[in-house]
């Protein structure tokens, strides 16, 4: 998985990383590395901070030697999201838990809104469904569409064919991370092609 190798610097005037930028006034989401293990840690004590924290978690089936058991899973194994500014960087890198915020050239890279919402209404269809997602590379571009039905209605994504199968990439911009699950052409709603560094903000 890449995290911040051949990612693109933001092109918004508004993201800027100057003293006058609006990043240290203005609450963005962040993508912040936990320590091996420790994603749940992280997310309690970035929360008991006073931050807007989200763990993206989803019901996964682990097998075990003697039996069998559904448990909640990170979905980014290794990240939480934290929403914070700029000027709060001490705080959350002191959180126990946290290793570093991500960054692109040196500097924190804030995630979309949209991608947050993206995220959340894909764990809840994960969970709904038991399906396991598969991480797969971070697609350079694709045509973006929507599933308009099925039990991942509202998730947004891009969508590849391999082998006669529709397959939905889902990724989250900043972070570089995707992954893909299987879907019927007819749940689609067509988009746009496009890159998907296009878009940011």
């Amino acid at each position: 998985m890449h995290v911040t190798d051949g990612a693109k610097v933001c092109r918004d005037p508004s993201l800027a990383h100057g003293p006058g930028s609006d990043l240290y006034t203005r609450p963005r989401w962040y993508a912040c590395r936990t320590k091996a293990r420790q994603e749940k840690t992280a997310a309690r004590s970035l929360a008991g901070r006073g931050l807007e924290t989200y763990l993206p978690l989803y019901d996964r089936l682990r097998q075990w030697a003697d039996r069998k058991k559904t448990v909640l899973w990170p979905l980014f194994t290794g990240y939480v999201f934290a929403r914070f500014t700029l000027r709060d960087q001490h705080a959350v890198l002191s959180a126990p838990g946290v290793a570093t915020i991500v960054r692109v050239d040196g500097r924190p890279t804030p995630i979309p809104d949209s991608d947050i919402e993206n995220v959340r209404r894909f764990a809840a269809a994960l969970s709904a469904t038991r399906v396991d997602p598969v991480q797969v590379r971070y697609p350079r571009r694709g045509e973006r569409v929507t599933v308009a039905s099925g039990p991942f209605a509202g998730v947004e994504g891009v969508v590849v064919r391999r082998g006669g199968r529709q397959r939905v990439i889902i990724s989250v911009r900043g972070l570089r991370q995707s992954f893909a699950v299987t879907v019927q052409v007819r749940e689609l709603e067509q988009g746009r092609s496009a890159g998907l560094d296009e878009e940011r903000g």
